[in-house]
């Protein structure tokens, strides 16, 4: 079904009349460097290590932003045929490590902040 959905796919582009010659060929070639792969790869997608890589990650609808610095450098645009499967947990811990760091700093200012206004707070009472 696969296969035939990536037949399809080509007679599409090779149809086509809104797109180029060049951005066609361009599209063709992608399409037939594309590997296809059914199902998950077995390397690093197991129970166990999904359970450690995503230790201690906090979800919630105030982190959209951290996923997306998450994941922004999976997002890649890498030469056709490189594979980029290898090493992927590599640059999601150290991305997470990152994006941490980058939540605890803004913690620190948000609890600072919160301090001044206080103090600010209990002076203008005490001198009223």
């Amino acid at each position: 079904m696969v296969d035939r959905i990536k037949d399809v796919f080509g007679d599409m582009l090779r149809d086509t009349t809104w797109m180029g010659n060049r951005t066609r060929k361009t599209a063709l070639t992608k399409l037939e460097a594309l590997t296809l792969l059914n199902g998950l790869p077995e390397k690093g997608y197991d129970d166990e290590t999904l359970a450690k890589s995503h230790e201690g990650l906090l979800v919630s609808q105030a982190s959209t932003v951290g996923h997306h610095e998450l994941w922004a450098p999976l997002r890649t645009t890498k030469p056709i045929g490189e594979n980029i499967q290898d090493g992927h947990l590599k640059v999601w811990n150290c991305v997470l490590v990152e994006v941490v760091t980058k939540l605890l700093l803004v913690v620190v200012v948000v609890v600072v902040v919160v301090v001044v206004v206080v103090v600010v707070v209990v002076v203008v009472v005490m001198v009223v």
